[in-house]
């Protein structure tokens, strides 16, 4: 009977869809399970109170564009997390002697190092390496992420800046609108005429939960911010992850 692939893979992944969706170790589940509440709870919450009446009072403008920020959010996450990042396959070939693991190729004219994965069994080409968390050799490996589930690589990364890039907008225009609902809300509380009458439990507790949500979810948006920018800033210097643009770096002369 002829096995599959991914029935015989001998690493961490996990895969799902009949071998078609890989993701990361078992240990990324409850990382990854916290930035999606973290991602579609606040969500929900501007979807469900705020944005009907935003809808009426200002125009569909806003609203369009959280939920297009909060769909493309969701479509990036789910490409990084469930790409193959660029996984090397696995050979059955012996190891070379220990002072021949490490041997040089010329690219364009210029030399550079191949190093022997004696787990993967395979020479790894410039800017791979072994995943430790995988047990995987990922060609332009930059780094795992428990957060997305899975490692970035030659064939995520892109994914992976998106998404960055796209839960920081969604991030800053969701907690502008809960924070701004909330102060709409206080504001029509302390009006003389706010009859009692007209109250609902919804316009109690609103403006509770909407400090809360930018309370606590604020401080946890920061970090977010900062890695695009650090991603970006990447190509202007010298000693990058090791992003799938780095430059190769010859071997050293003999």
């Amino acid at each position: 009977m002829v096995r599959l692939a991914y029935e015989i893979w001998s690493s961490s992944n996990r895969f799902c869809c009949w071998g078609r969706v890989m993701c990361g170790p078992f240990e990324d589940i409850g990382s990854t399970c916290c930035v999606w509440a973290i991602i579609v709870l606040p969500s929900a919450m501007f979807f469900s109170m705020v944005a009907p009446k935003m809808w009426v009072s200002s125009g569909p403008a806003y609203p369009l564009v959280v939920a297009y920020l909060f769909v493309s959010c969701v479509v990036l996450l789910g490409l990084t997390s469930f790409t193959d990042p660029g996984v090397l396959p696995r050979t059955d070939a012996p190891d070379p002697p220990p002072n021949k693991r490490v041997r040089t190729v010329v690219v364009e004219g210029e030399p550079y190092e191949l190093r022997w994965c004696h787990t993967c069994k395979v020479w790894k080409p410039p800017r791979a390496s072994h995943c430790s968390s995988c047990d995987n050799c990922v060609l332009a490996f930059d780094h795992h992420c428990p957060f997305v589930g899975n490692c970035v690589g030659l064939r995520n990364y892109a994914y992976f800046c998106g998404f960055l890039l796209t839960v920081c907008l969604l991030g800053a225009a969701v907690l502008t609108g809960l924070m701004g609902s909330s102060a709409d809300a206080a504001h029509e509380r302390l009006r003389p005429q706010h009859a009692a009458a007209e109250e609902t439990p919804v316009a109690n507790v609103a403006p509770t939960i909407f400090a809360f949500a930018g309370t606590v979810l604020g401080p946890l948006v920061l970090p977010v911010i900062v890695l695009p920018m650090y991603h970006a800033l990447l190509p202007a210097t010298a000693h990058p992850t090791n992003p799938p643009w780095a430059p190769l770096h010859p071997a050293p002369p003999p």
